[in-house]
């Protein structure tokens, strides 16, 4: 384990982000939550930096976690489309041709 006082407060906070996520998930069901918890013990999993055991644990709750239940995926990523607004009928009556009379300026 490092023993640089960085590497420790951002273990720390990695792992607590881990559990909050993981406790959301646990709590609701909610599949972002798990896919984030997944996701940071993923790194924690992955740093060698820490401890094996911390490690091993960390790595097997994230594979708990993915195959866990079968409501478990990736959230899609959100592609945010502006709306063409059509017109509500009889909203802009009064915008009509129709209603144009020629010669009188709108």
């Amino acid at each position: 384990m490092n023993n640089c006082p960085t590497h420790a407060t951002a273990s720390s906070r990695i792992i607590s982000g881990a559990l909050a996520y993981l406790s959301m998930h646990l709590d609701s069901a909610c599949p972002r939550s798990a896919y984030l918890a997944t996701l940071l013990l993923g790194r924690i999993a992955d740093d060698p930096e820490n401890d094996a055991e911390l490690r091993a644990q960390a790595r097997h709750l994230a594979d708990i976690i993915e195959a866990g239940n079968g409501h478990y995926r990736q959230p899609a990523r959100r592609v945010w489309r502006r709306a063409v607004r059509q017109p509500r009928p009889g909203a802009c009556a009064s915008l009509t041709s129709d209603s144009v009379q020629p010669g009188v300026p709108a």
